[in-house]
Order: structure tokens, then sequence, then C-alpha cells
């Protein structure tokens, strides 16, 4: 059975109290954490990583809708869907100014069993929905990313067999191996460059920020960096992005090295695991 954490950030213990023992009257999948205040609802956020998030709206020090807004400036919090309570800003124009912020809902003080269950109950379907979908895209890109390396499979065999024609006629037919020389050439540079190409559109479709999130923390990186991060995100091992960038294991790994280097990340911390922070 999933667990589902929930925090809940209010100034009004008794509030806190009140949702806790609604939402665990037909529910014992939930697990709960609370904070007084907007600040402290952000460090709790942060350090537990809630399924959903439930807020006042009025609070000492961060307003409910400031606290929206620095979640989801946030890459660790942005994705996590949050509820305002609240029994002050009732309004339409309060509903709208809320859903602008990022909630996903508004729930109206004083609250009622009914509606606060079904409406966490619809939040939290709809955020397993969302991230199996992206779950699902990600399996895709995976899939992508083999077929690439089924592709650049067989143009490899095409490119050896002309290398070795080349060699046959090495000393005989001068005009025809400058030829196939610049036959392989660009044989070479088209895979290279289409491989690349149709993967980084896949990939940017799933993880449309993560270049520009992984750029923000380490500015000095290459776009050949850049590209074996992507890579090794969809935890390819080396043999794998050299099947699919069509270069040599060799370099790949070296890459590999040179991106462990830039990154600050050590030798027994596992890459994938970094980059899928981003």
């Amino acid at each position: 059975m999933k667990i589902y954490k929930i925090l809940i950030i209010d100034d009004d213990i008794n509030t806190i109290k009140f949702i806790i023992d609604k939402l665990e009257t037909n529910n014992k999948n939930y697990e709960f954490y609370h904070a007084p205040s907007g600040a402290e609802g952000v460090r709790v956020a942060e350090k537990f990583s809630p399924n959903l998030i439930l807020t006042d709206w009025e609070m000492p020090e961060m307003s409910g809708i400031e606290l929206i807004k620095r979640l989801k400036s946030a890459e660790r919090t942005k994705d996590i869907p949050v509820i305002m309570v609240t029994g002050a800003m009732t309004t339409s124009q309060h509903l709208q100014t809320a859903l602008d912020a990022g909630a996903v809902d508004f729930i109206r003080k004083p609250v009622d069993e009914i509606e606060l269950q079904s409406r966490v109950r619809a939040v939290l379907q709809l955020a397993d929905y969302y991230a199996e979908l992206v779950a699902l895209k990600n399996r895709e890109l995976a899939s992508t990313a083999m077929k690439i390396l089924e592709t650049n499979n067989f143009n490899t065999h095409i490119f050896k067999e002309l290398g070795e024609v080349e060699q046959d006629i090495n000393n005989q037919k001068t005009n025809i191996v400058e030829r196939i020389s610049i036959l392989r050439n660009t044989i070479s540079n088209k895979i290279k460059s289409e491989a690349w190409t149709q993967f980084e559109t896949y990939f940017h479709n799933v993880n449309p920020d993560f270049q520009a999130n992984l750029l923000a923390d380490f500015p000095n990186l290459s776009p050949t960096d850049l590209r074996i991060a992507a890579f090794i995100r969809l935890n390819l091992n080396s043999k794998e992005i050299a099947a699919v960038t069509f270069t040599a294991v060799d370099s790949v790994k070296t890459a590999r090295y040179r991106l462990r280097q830039k990154l600050n990340v050590d030798q027994t911390e596992n890459l994938t695991g970094f980059l899928l922070k981003y």
C-alpha cells in the first residue's frame, strides 16, 4: 500500500489537528507533517518531499501565496501540489489569485469533512497520474534511444564494410579510394548529427528544464558535457552511449570522467542519481 506524505501548514494548531483527524478517518495510508509558518513549511517540504501540501493563506512572516511562489521556484518542490485552505480570503478573486500563484485547489474554512477528503483524494490521484505519465515518457525516451542505437549498429556495419572495400582497392584505384573516403566521412557526420538531433528533441520534450538547470549550477559545461549528461541521466552505460553517438567507447569514458570533475561528483557517488536531481 502506497503511503502518501501530507504536509499541513497553518499557524493555528487546532486547524492542523482537525485536518489530520478528518483525513485519518477513512484513510490509513496518509503520513502527516505539519508546520506553524510558511518559512518552516518550506524547510519541511524540502526535507521530506511530501506528496501534497495544504496551507493557510494568512500566516505570520510568510503568507500562503508567498509560500506557494517559493515552493514553485525551487526545483526540489516545484511539482508538489498545493491546496489553499482559508477562512478569510474566500472570494472568487482570491481563488483566482491562489490558482495563479500555483495552487491546484482551494478549500474554504470552516472546512467541511467530506469536501476535504474528496479534494485531497482527487489531487493525490491526479498527482499519481502525472507521475505515471512522466515515467511513461521516460520509458518512451529510453526506448527511442535504443532504437537509435540499433540503427547506428547497422550504419556502423555499413561504415566498416566501406572501410574494407577501401583497403582492398587502395593500391589500384586511388580515385575510388578518395571517393569512398569522402562517402565514409559524409555518412559518419550525418549519423552523428541526426542521432543527436532526434534524441535531443525527445529528451527536451520530457525534460525541458534539464540543461538550463544544470548550466545554472555549472556554467562551465560544454555542449558535449550536456549531451553526455543527458544520456547518463537515462542510465545508459558507456558502450551504449558510444553506439548512440557513433563515437569510441574510450572517448565516452573520458567524457564521463571530465563531466564528473566539472560537476564535482566523487567516483564513489552515482552519477546518474546526481543528474536525476536536475
